[in-house]
């Protein structure tokens, strides 16, 4: 059964009523005995306050490190994934540039047409490579850094001086600041 009470602000309460009713509070004698009780047991009430504060903002901590950590997860499979497949697509880059090289010098009208097609190919597919983040590995002149160059021979060359590149065997690329493929160069003695 319930009951309906006006409290003081005027607001109405909804109480059950049970089948037995609850023994009445005795008053206590000692009204600095009920005081010290009601700050007791405000102090704990107040105590797990705090302790449901500090296990909220260590739950709202918690949330946004793994937050942090799953886009920093997700960042990383992306890099790694565009990393493999530019792996893959550098050789094909390779034998584009390397048939560029050795055109013949006398080649007919229609042959320079399919020469000047395959030389947009070649820029487009350079340019969406470089849109990528990718970026050569400059070489000449440059002094040799095993961090970005991989030597094949060293060599003694007049003009240069010791650790100087000679010349570029194979380019070399970056993704953003990670060495994707080191330059194979050859270097002076």
């Amino acid at each position: 059964m319930m009951a309906e009470e006006l409290n003081t602000n005027g607001d109405v309460t909804i109480e059950a009523e049970t089948a037995e009713a609850a023994p009445a509070a005795e008053p206590s004698a000692d009204p600095n005995a009920a005081l010290s009780a009601m700050a007791a047991s405000l102090e704990a009430a107040q105590a797990e306050a705090a302790d449901y504060k500090d296990r909220w903002l260590r739950a709202t901590a918690e949330a946004q490190n793994m937050r942090r950590r799953f886009e920093r997860d997700r960042s990383e499979l992306i890099s790694s994934a565009n990393e493999r497949l530019l792996l893959r697509i550098l050789p094909v880059l390779d034998d584009v540039n390397l048939a560029f090289v050795n055109i013949p010098a006398d080649l007919n009208e229609q042959d320079q047409k399919w020469v000047s097609g395959f030389a947009l190919i070649q820029r487009k597919l350079s340019n969406t490579l470089l849109s990528e983040g990718m970026s050569v590995i400059e070489t000449e002149g440059q002094e040799f850094d095993p961090a970005l160059h991989e030597a094949i021979t060293h060599e003694a060359a007049e003009g240069y001086q010791t650790n100087q590149i000679i010349g570029e065997v194979r380019k070399g690329y970056k993704l953003g600041e990670r060495v994707l493929r080191p330059a194979l160069v050859r270097v002076a003695q």
